[in-house]
């Protein structure tokens, strides 16, 4: 009877092993099949090992493109705008990724339309200051340097004129995006080549009387009162010019004005 009984407990207990053991299998089992199943899914969903041709989309309108971009499954949005004269106005002329280039489906592709009018932009600031900080305002503006004609002058590379199509033109002039715009600069020889008028510069700050004095080509003598302390540079740019050399209204051909300069 106790050898039955032991017999009885041995089998049970290799019967629970046999269910534990065939539950892992089925287990095991159930996450291979899981594992192969979203691998499929997942394959299906990013059109895995499937590409599309980039069509062509050049002198089409944008609404023509996203109706043949859409047939073809990508999507095609407006990025840029040109204008270029020899070509139609208001139709697609290159995209990124280019034609015949390939993508996944539902890709974006990006689009530079040529307008039907040239762009318009602002002639930024560009007169009296250096012939580099000129350049980098035109081109930061969409413009592009033209031809730069030096003049004699005392302040090398210093721009005295902008022009457009040889008219002298002002900053805020609306001008066509990517035109050329032609520098008038001083070649810094030295002199003046002339005699001119001394402005009064007494009660200006040293800010104002700078662009002044840069203005007649000639360059500017600083000399701070001793007394005050300039912590920060606006503080030397807002210093009051309380003496002057050569004097207000005089006639001159120094090729240096002399400032004094006390705290506001």
């Amino acid at each position: 009877m106790v050898c039955n009984l032991a017999l009885c407990t041995t089998m049970a207990q290799h019967s629970k092993i046999k269910i534990i053991l065939i539950n892992i299998a089925a287990l095991l089992l159930i996450c291979i099949v899981a594992v192969f199943i979203f691998k499929g899914w997942l394959s299906s969903y990013t059109n895995h090992g499937e590409s599309i041709e980039v069509p062509d989309f050049s002198n089409l309108s944008m609404e023509k493109a996203q109706e043949l971009a859409k047939q073809k499954g990508i999507t095609l949005i407006a990025f840029d705008t040109v204008f270029d004269e020899t070509k139609k106005g208001n139709v697609i002329v290159a995209t990124k990724p280019s034609a015949g280039g390939f993508v996944k489906e539902g890709r974006t592709i990006y689009a530079t339309v040529n307008s039907a009018s040239p762009l318009m932009v602002q002639l930024p600031k560009l007169v009296d200051m250096s012939l580099r900080q000129a350049q980098i305002n035109i081109e930061s503006a969409g413009l592009m340097v033209g031809t730069i004609d030096y003049v004699p002058g005392i302040a090398k590379d210093f721009v005295k004129e902008a022009k457009f199509k040889n008219k002298s033109v002002l900053a805020g002039t609306k001008i066509p995006k990517r035109s050329k715009i032609d520098l008038v600069v001083e070649q810094g020889n030295g002199s003046l080549g002339q005699d001119y008028i001394v402005p009064n510069l007494i009660g200006t700050s040293y800010r104002d009387a700078s662009l002044k004095i840069s203005g007649l080509g000639a360059s500017v003598e600083a000399i701070f009162d001793s007394r005050y302390t300039y912590k920060i540079s606006e503080d030397s740019l807002n210093a009051i010019v309380w003496k002057q050399s050569p004097d207000a209204d005089s006639l001159s051909s120094s090729s240096t004005i002399t400032i004094y300069l006390m705290k506001e």
